[in-house]
Order: C-alpha cells, then structure tokens, then sequence
C-alpha cells in the first residue's frame, strides 16, 4: 500500500487511503495487501543487514578514534557503553549510503515490478527476470539510475534514524545509571519498541519528500531531469504532492522501525551475553 502511494501519489491521494484500501481488498481479497512481500523481503534482508553492519562498524570506529574524545561531554562515554550522538547521526548517515550502493538494483526492479499496471507479475521470481530483462535491453546502468536522489534521500533519512534513537536511548539510560548505579542500565523491551518507532517515524517524515523524488525517478528511468521532475510534482497539486503518501508510509514504517531496532538490540545483547559467558 505504501510503496503504491508512493509511486501513483497523485492519483490515490485523490482517492484517499481508506478508499483505496477498500480497492485493494476488492481487487484481490486480504492477501492483496501482502501481494509482492516475497520480493519486497529480498530486498529488505540485505538492506537492513548491510545497514545495521556498517552502522555498527562505523559507530565503533567513530568512537574510538575522530570522536572519542567528545564522548564524555555529548553522550554518556565509553564507560555508559555508548559514544557521542554526533557519531550516532554520521555513522547512521554513512550506513544508509553504504546500504544504498550495496542494495540499489533491488529497489530499482521491486519499484518497477509494483509500478506495473495491475502488478500481475510480482513475487520472487519476477525479480530476477526483471532485472535480467533491463539489463538485456538497457544495461546494467539501469539498474543505478536514480542513486543519487537514492543517495541524497537515505543519508539524512537514516542519520536522523539512528540519531533520535541514539538521543531518546542515551537520555532514558543517563537517568536510570544515576537512579540505580549497580545495575548495568538497559532499556526494555517496550522501550526499544517505542523508541525505534519514535525514530522510524521523525525520519519517514521528514525525509518523505526526497523519498517521493526517488521513486519517481526510478519510474521515469532516468529520462526526466531531477529540476523537470519537481516542477511535474509541483504542478499535480503544489508543496502538498511531494507528501503525497506520507500518512501510509508513516502508518508502515512505525510497526518496521520499532521492530527493526527491538531485533537489533536484543541480537547484539544475546551475543554480548554468550561471548561473556563463554
């Protein structure tokens, strides 16, 4: 749903979301809600895993080295287990660049399979034969057009990402350590949830409107110049198209952000944990 209001925003935000909703679930039933996820995840797998890999590699190495030696006064320090925000939003910003260039060839063909009318050909297999077919016909280039508003869009999108969930964590552990200073500060399970939520949701909105260019660009295959591409968006409906979508996207990525980092935080503690006992 998301990913179709973000590709035809002008005509379904004329409908509505709830109206085309109940289209959806004319067209195909509830199972039309969840058609093309098998492609949908084998794009999202990699993507997160190489995002929160490098997110993690960089935030170390920032910490240790170009901005350890602010940790005491911005965050809480290597003693509190965790560096300085500033390393949080670079090493966010770097990883959403990283994962990018990594991934940008499944997100092109996912968004050329779901722009086809009536999407007859999505799941798993249409990804590879898609992708064999633009690059028969127009070369594996095809496949990065588009990068660079991708580029554009997923560095502050996931700075912003890991630095709000860096700002709300640090600030809710620096209360609890002074609270309770025998105890090695950690946030629940309800916490991680919210926060990732929190987070998922400031970045979505605010980096929407570069997300909307992306996808059109993706679309258009690179005919269309970024400036002629604004001025088309402008024209459907002012400032206000290039929010078209944002309501579904923000609904989405709430649930997938807060359970992203939940899984990410309770995966690296179960391997802190074993490696200590071990």
């Amino acid at each position: 749903m998301e990913m179709m209001v973000g590709v035809h925003s002008a005509t379904l935000r004329r409908r509505g979301l709830l109206r085309s909703l109940r289209a959806l679930l004319a067209r195909g039933g509830v199972s039309e809600l969840w058609a093309g996820n098998g492609t949908n995840l084998m794009r999202v797998v990699p993507f997160r895993a190489v995002n929160f890999c490098t997110f993690d590699m960089l935030k170390r190495a920032l910490d240790s080295g170009l901005l350890g030696s602010q940790a005491d006064t911005i965050g809480l320090g290597s003693d509190g287990g965790d560096g300085p925000h500033a390393s949080r939003f670079l090493a966010g910003a770097g990883a959403g660049v990283v994962a990018t260039l990594v991934c940008f060839p499944l997100d092109t063909v996912r968004t050329l399979l779901l722009s086809q009318a009536g999407g007859a050909r999505l799941g798993p297999l249409a990804l590879a034969a898609t992708a064999q077919e633009v690059v028969c016909a127009h070369g594996v280039g095809r496949l990065y057009r588009g990068i660079k508003p991708a580029m554009i869009s997923q560095a502050p999108s996931s700075a912003l990402f890991y630095g709000t969930y860096d700002l709300l964590k640090t600030n809710t552990l620096r209360r609890r350590s002074a609270s309770d200073a025998d105890e090695e500060p950690m946030l629940t399970a309800a916490e991680s949830l919210l926060f990732g939520g929190m987070a998922g949701m400031v970045s979505e909105a605010c980096c929407f409107p570069l997300e909307v260019l992306r996808r059109r660009m993706q679309v258009s295959g690179g005919k269309v110049g970024v400036t002629a591409l604004v001025r088309g968006i402008l024209r459907e409906g002012g400032l206000r198209s290039l929010y078209g979508g944002v309501l579904p996207a923000v609904l989405q990525v709430i649930p997938n952000a807060a359970m992203g980092y939940f899984t990410y935080e309770r995966t690296l503690y179960w391997i802190s944990h074993r490696r200590t006992a071990d």
